[in-house]
């Protein structure tokens, strides 16, 4: 369901809807390896699915159970791993590799940091790297 989108980018209904009123709207799809930066995803969406699993239900009302009790079983703690993962992805990868599709989701051992209290709150990024990505980039006009 996610990661592609409903029509085609070339749907020529779309195009020509698409240049109404002075418009010009363009359809991009999102590449087949895109990384998802949706923090809720990352974590607090998976925490749900995954005690959803465990579960069995079959009505609507036990759905809305399972998510509610999944919500007062995820750790705040965890919040922190959550948006480090985030920024990890997003500095680690998506950055310095300047735009490419070919990356790797970094393993920094979360658990390990947290044990020896080294644990960051947020992740560095070099401004020459920020620089050099930035200029990558191409330029788009709205």
């Amino acid at each position: 369901m996610f990661g592609h989108t409903y029509i085609a980018c070339t749907d020529l209904e779309f195009l020509e809807v698409a240049k109404t009123d002075g418009f010009d709207i363009e359809l991009t799809c999102q590449p087949p390896n895109s990384l998802d930066l949706i923090v809720l995803d990352l974590g607090y969406f998976r925490a749900i699915q995954a005690l959803q699993q465990e579960m069995k239900w079959k009505s609507i009302d036990v759905l809305v159970d399972v998510v509610t009790q999944s919500y007062y079983a995820f750790k705040p703690n965890l919040s922190n791993f959550v948006w480090l993962s985030l920024q990890y992805y997003m500095v680690g990868e998506v950055i310095n590799i300047f735009v490419c599709n070919a990356y790797k989701i970094p393993h920094v051992g979360k658990n390990a940091l947290l044990r020896n209290g080294e644990l960051p709150i947020s992740v560095s990024i070099d401004p020459e790297t920020v620089r050099q990505s930035s200029s990558s980039l191409k330029p788009t006009t709205f």
